[in-house]
């Protein structure tokens, strides 16, 4: 009885703290690697751009003139406007293989949206710095538009219950036997 309510009390608390930590992502289904292009009235006007995001940190990397440049910063959303709001604050940019600060003007405003479910979803994100686009402007035909799907997988991913699922059974699978009595 007394391992029962050890296993109980651990699962519960796991259960916590992962409710407690997904608190702090501004948008998780951000997190990862999107892959895609640029589009502007119907036209590809930017080709195999990234943009990763992390629980906070944003990274863009584009191509100019053939050379591969990565810009990195920090970025928040605001999920309950429709279309999603979404701040980046860039800090560092990287081309030639040399990385110096961002001029600190270097601030975007954008929204962004989903397509699709699962594996097929689209990210559709449009930033400037000037002034935050409209929602029109998450139309291949009318942009600029990034339009992206994500590379890899990721936990953020998985189902909530599949996760929990997962992790109980590997942990009460690892306890193994009650033991000797």
């Amino acid at each position: 009885m007394n391992t029962l309510i050890r296993k109980v009390g651990t699962v519960f608390c796991l259960v916590l703290v992962v409710a407690v930590f997904s608190g702090c992502d501004p948008d998780r289904r951000l997190r990862g690697t999107w892959d895609g292009n640029e589009y502007q009235e119907g036209s590809v006007i930017g080709l195999n751009d990234r943009w990763e995001f992390s629980s906070d940190e944003a990274i863009f990397r584009f191509t100019i003139n053939r050379q591969r440049i990565s810009v990195f910063g920090r970025y928040s959303t605001d999920r309950m406007k429709n279309p999603h709001h979404i701040d980046i604050t860039f800090t560092e940019v990287e081309a030639d293989g040399v990385r110096r600060p961002a001029d600190p003007a270097l601030r975007l405003k954008g929204v962004y949206t989903f397509k699709g479910r699962g594996s097929g979803r689209e990210l559709y994100l449009a930033v400037y710095d000037d002034f935050r686009p409209p929602e029109r402007w998450l139309d291949k035909e009318v942009g600029p538009v990034f339009v992206g799907n994500k590379t890899g997988k990721s936990l953020i991913d998985l189902p909530w219950s599949e996760m929990i699922e997962d992790s109980m059974s590997k942990m009460l699978g690892a306890w193994g036997s009650p033991g000797p009595k």
